[in-house]
C-alpha cells in the first residue's frame, strides 16, 4: 500500500491527467467549431488540424492508460519506491509511469503547436 507521500503524488498525477484531457477535448471542439464556421478554410488550417487532432487523441489515449494504472499503483507500490518507476500495466505492456507521462506531454505539446499554427493560419488566412 502506498505511503502518504506516494498517495498524494498519485492523486496529483490523476488531477493532472483529468485537466489534460479536459484541455485536449476543448481544443478538439474548437477545431470542429472552426471547420463548421463556414467560409473558405485555409489550407494551413486544414493541414495543421490534420496533425493536431490525432496528436490530441493519442495523448488522451495515453492519459487514459495512465489513469487506469493509478489504482493498481496505489495498492501495489512498495514503500520508498518512486511512483515514476512503477510499471503501468496494460495487458502485456508494462512501461514505467514516467514514460507514459512523457508520451502524453509530448503528444499534447506537439498537438498544441499544430493547433496554434492552424489557428494563426485561420486568422491570417
Amino acid at each position: 500500500m502506498a505511503s502518504g507521500e506516494q498517495s498524494e503524488a498519485i492523486k496529483l498525477l490523476g488531477d493532472w491527467c483529468k485537466w489534460l484531457v479536459t484541455i485536449e477535448t476543448a481544443a478538439i471542439a474548437a477545431i470542429v467549431a472552426m471547420f463548421k464556421d463556414g467560409g473558405a478554410i485555409p489550407i494551413v488550417f486544414q493541414v495543421a488540424c490534420s496533425f493536431a487532432v490525432p496528436l490530441f487523441l493519442a495523448s488522451i489515449v495515453v492519459t487514459g492508460w495512465t489513469m487506469l494504472s493509478l489504482p493498481t499503483t496505489l495498492q501495489n507500490i512498495p514503500n520508498h519506491t518512486s511512483i515514476w518507476d512503477f510499471p503501468a500495466y496494460l495487458m502485456t505492456f508494462k512501461p514505467p509511469i514516467w514514460k507514459l507521462v512523457a508520451w502524453q506531454c509530448s503528444f499534447f505539446l506537439l498537438g498544441l503547436a499544430a493547433f496554434a499554427v492552424g489557428a494563426i493560419g485561420r486568422i491570417w488566412g
